[in-house]
């Protein structure tokens, strides 16, 4: 017994190790209501949401990207459960090269909304540039009106 429990303790703490060697995401936004504006000369009203990306893992993650700049997606609550509302996306001419986020390091994005309702920010992001394992991280809720 006493074997048992000592081999349970050592894959617990392996398994605690390795993950300090991985990548770990956490998206910020700055408020939890934003207001729609127009948008000159056009008949639009988008809500500016600017967030921030932080690694707190102890490896590089690698997020998708569109001429450098992070591509989110974002998300609408619907009828209690949370759906893709608009996905990122990068025109073909521009590159879509995934951008290196060190460990403990902090970059910062935005979107445009321009629907009322209940939001989230979506970041995908991998280990390796492949994006053979991608992970996502998403923000806190909030309200665009």
């Amino acid at each position: 017994m006493r074997f048992r429990r000592s081999a349970v303790v050592m894959l617990v703490a392996l398994a605690v190790a390795c993950s300090d060697d991985l990548p770990r995401l956490r998206v910020g936004v700055d408020g939890g209501s934003f207001e729609r504006v127009p948008v000159a000369g056009s008949g639009l009203e988008l809500a500016s949401i600017t967030f921030d990306v932080t690694n707190d893992g102890g490896a590089t993650a690698f997020i998708h990207a569109c001429d450098r700049r992070i591509v989110a997606s974002i998300d609408k609550r619907v009828d209690g459960r949370w759906e893709q509302f608009a996905g990122g996306f990068c025109v073909a001419n521009l590159t879509a090269d995934p951008v290196q986020l060190r460990a403990g390091a902090r970059q910062q994005g935005g979107v445009g909304i321009g629907e009322a309702g209940r939001f989230r920010v979506k970041v995908s992001y991998g280990s390796d540039a492949s994006m053979s394992e991608p992970r996502s991280a998403v923000s806190d809720g909030f309200d665009v009106h």
